[in-house]
């Protein structure tokens, strides 16, 4: 049909190459997440649909996990806040109850590399709400030091914090579902660096590749066993106290970064929707992360 309207084939290709054009013109310059995540916060399943869900995050007393507390709130989730900073966390509650004042919330203070303390915690989460739905791992450390600088021990406490801890909670929540035969969400904040390294972070980068090959598998034997669901989140440069004095990166003109704000509802929406990857950041960054993805060398 186009072809007749056109008068020849070359000129129906020729339209069609100049749509393909504008829409990744329009994306590349408004889109701060990967296309289906663009698709989905405009017709997916809203954050609302995780109303009276469980869920657990940690690193909940600032940056992306305190914005994301907010999110949910005012979807009516029922949330368990965890940190190791028992102040800043009861600030993020009385947020979280002024703007929905429906909300549940507890505080479960606690520190990931912790090991031994997790089960303890999990008890009290699920002491209080009888389940867990969603566990958003999301407290983690940076790092910036030349690589030649680390030492094994610094290596390790960074793999506690940013992997281990992680992997020992999301073990221990598991086993518990699958007690109860419910189906557990399991939501993993990594970072674009897992994809491609970043200058002077290599340890910080190396952990964040560890969650996508831990979390990832996860996802595949989620999809075989029924039992976890498994959305891996890749975000970009985000205001974020890890990154040091949020006040003065805002101020750097030259330096573009979303706000936790928005990275976080972008990650209710993909909570919302389950799905498996989650890449969030502005362009030009984000199309970078394509070209390193896509055309490697």
């Amino acid at each position: 049909m186009i072809c007749v309207w056109f008068g020849h084939p070359l000129a129906a290709w020729l339209l069609l190459i100049m749509l393909a054009v504008g829409m990744f013109l329009v994306w590349f310059k408004y889109a701060d997440a990967d296309l289906p995540l663009v698709f989905l916060s405009k017709f997916g399943r809203p954050p609302g649909v995780l109303k009276g869900s469980v869920v657990w995050i940690t690193g909940a007393s600032s940056g992306i996990g305190e914005s994301l507390s907010y999110e949910l709130a005012r979807a009516g989730a029922k949330l368990a806040l965890s940190g190791t900073n028992m102040e800043r966390l009861r600030a993020v509650k009385d947020k979280c109850i002024a703007m929905a004042k429906d909300t549940q919330v507890i505080l479960v203070p606690f520190d990931l590399s912790d090991f031994g303390c997790h089960e303890h915690q999990l008890k009290s989460v699920v002491g209080h709400y009888g389940r867990v739905d969603v566990l958003v791992n999301n407290a983690g450390r940076g790092a910036i030091e030349q690589f030649e600088d680390f030492t094994y021990e610094d290596d390790k406490a960074l793999f506690d914090v940013n992997v281990f801890g992680p992997v020992s909670l999301t073990r221990l929540t598991l086993k518990h579902s699958m007690q109860q035969q419910r189906r557990l969400h399991v939501v993993v904040n990594s970072s674009m660096a897992a994809m491609q390294g970043i200058r002077s972070s290599s340890v910080y980068a190396a952990t964040k590749s560890a969650l996508q090959g831990y979390f990832s598998s996860l996802r595949l034997q989620g999809r075989m066993t029924g039992a976890v669901d498994v959305t891996v989140v890749f975000p970009g440069p985000v205001l974020t106290p890890i990154l040091g004095d949020v006040e003065k990166l805002k101020k750097r003109v030259d330096f573009r970064m979303m706000s936790s704000e928005r990275c976080a509802q972008l990650i209710a929406v993909a909570m919302a929707n389950k799905v498996g990857e989650a890449w969030i950041c502005d362009n030009p960054v984000l199309m970078t992360f394509y070209f390193c993805q896509y055309l490697p060398n």
